[in-house]
């Protein structure tokens, strides 16, 4: 008898042995803590995943959205358990993850300053997509010095960005902004008309607006004609005739966030937004077409195109 309730208490605490392997090995521990949410399978985002991927110690799962934002539930399901952090890539996937997981922390990526500064509370923090207006105007200084008078237009909805306060940055180091709005894409070229003859250089600030190609192609053609440059957030945007993009560097931000992964798994708590490591991408055609030179050593510090 008592040779059987040694067996049988062995057999229990090798039980519980096992099921306290499955259930705290620090892989599956990791599995449950780590998640990243991309809103869709761009390539800015996969190259900023893959970074992240090729930067922390053990691996998160990734689960796309593919546009939809239903697919959280899909998501939602296969996980179970609700992940102590997500990685939110894209303001679609931050947006169900807040909606879907509310208890959980979260740090995004991918998303406007305007928008990630709205998002932003004890449990969530980010790396935001674009510079500070300030940052902006500043590094425009030093790249275009000649720049006075700065055009900008958003969507009307876009009720993130507060005109009063753009101004009164470009006041601050000398830029006029003269900044307007557009109830919808098809007024954008009455509206681009009432400010072309005003400004010096155009300044396109992430917005609605610019997520149609036409809209883009047809305010290039404009301002070629009045011999009138623009500068954007995006790498994409000089291919289509920016002269000059500060874009994030998607592998530095990878690698910043997955820095940020291993510290939070080490216990480190979310810290405050941070700007995005940045490159500066510039258009050499267009700057000779343009007659412009960026000052040296200045010049050494961009990428070219």
């Amino acid at each position: 008898m008592s040779k059987r309730k040694n067996f049988l208490e062995l057999r229990l605490f090798t039980c519980a042995w096992i099921s306290a392997f499955i259930i705290f090995s620090p892989a599956v521990l990791f599995a449950s803590q780590f998640v990243i949410l991309k809103s869709q399978d761009l390539g800015p985002y996969n190259e900023t995943v893959n970074s992240i991927m090729s930067a922390v110690k053990k691996q998160p799962q990734v689960f796309s959205l593919s546009g939809d934002p239903e697919k959280i539930n899909q998501v939602a399901a296969m996980l179970g358990t609700p992940p102590d952090l997500f990685i939110a890539i894209g303001t679609q996937s931050a947006a169900a993850i807040r909606s879907t997981f509310p208890q959980s922390s979260m740090f995004f990526a991918m998303i406007p300053r305007a928008r990630g500064q709205s998002m932003v509370d004890r449990k969530t923090s980010g790396i935001y997509l674009d510079l500070t207006f300030e940052s902006q105007l500043k590094l425009i200084q030093k790249m275009l010095p000649k720049t006075q008078r700065v055009g900008i237009i958003l969507s009307e909805d876009n009720q993130l960005v507060d005109e009063r306060e753009l101004i009164r940055k470009g006041q601050e180091l000398g830029i006029v902004i003269v900044i307007r709005r557009t109830p919808e894409v098809s007024r954008f070229s009455d509206i681009l008309g009432t400010i072309i003859d005003q400004i010096d250089l155009f300044l396109i600030l992430p917005d609605p607006l610019w997520g149609q190609k036409d809209t883009v192609m047809y305010l290039r053609e404009k301002l070629v004609d009045k011999n009138i440059p623009f500068v954007a957030f995006s790498q994409a945007l000089v291919k289509m005739g920016a002269i000059m993009a500060f874009s994030p560097d998607y592998a530095k931000l990878g690698r910043e966030l997955g820095e940020i992964m291993d510290n939070f798994a080490a216990g480190e708590s979310l810290k405050a937004p941070s700007d995005p490591p940045f490159r500066v991408i510039v258009n050499r055609t267009l700057m000779n077409q343009y007659g412009l030179i960026i000052p040296s050593p200045l010049a050494d510090k961009v990428d070219y195109q």
